[in-house]
């Protein structure tokens, strides 16, 4: 089934995916079958303000990897 929106939090020491924790590599596996449903929904990417610039970039990598282009940036402070 279709998610209404994916949720990904880009914290200083790791990442969280509908508020489940995951390691980078879990991430990436979770984004490849989430694109084989549609590569059209809609992710959310949080970022903390303590967060390192390099973590949100390895998760738009992994989005773009995965032609996942409908994509949010917020980021909390």
């Amino acid at each position: 089934e279709k998610p209404k929106m994916i949720r990904i939090v880009v914290f200083p020491d790791g990442y969280t995916i509908n508020d489940r924790p995951v390691e980078l590599s879990e991430l990436d596996r979770l984004l490849t079958r989430l694109a084989d449903i549609d590569r059209n929904q809609t992710i959310l990417i949080t970022c903390t303000a303590a967060s390192p610039h390099e973590r949100l970039i390895r998760v738009l990598d992994l989005c773009a990897k995965n032609k996942l282009t409908n994509l949010s940036v917020v980021s909390t402070y």
